[in-house]
């Protein structure tokens, strides 16, 4: 599933934001705190068509649980960016 998300994230980036992550991580981004929480990655996954309504949130925990390498239950930019753009996504 989050191979499919990722490269789903990836057409919709190069289609919406002309391939510019940082723009995408920003529109997801809302409060600005420079982190995506459980709700913006919801937000990204309801986007990409990714999940339904009952599923997305448990699915963006997921994505969340995966990708966030410094544990602190969000995703930073950084984070985003490396799953975004590592070879073999």
């Amino acid at each position: 599933m989050l191979r499919s998300a990722v490269t789903r994230a990836k057409e919709w980036v190069a289609t919406t934001f002309n391939g510019n992550y940082r723009a995408a991580f920003d529109h997801f981004d809302t409060d600005r705190d420079g982190k995506l929480t459980g709700n913006d990655v919801a937000v990204m996954l309801a986007a990409i068509r990714v999940g339904n309504l009952i599923t997305r949130h448990g699915l963006a925990q997921m994505v969340i649980s995966r990708l966030d390498t410094d544990g602190d239950g969000y995703l930073s930019w950084a984070e985003f960016e490396a799953a975004l753009t590592q070879q073999g996504n």
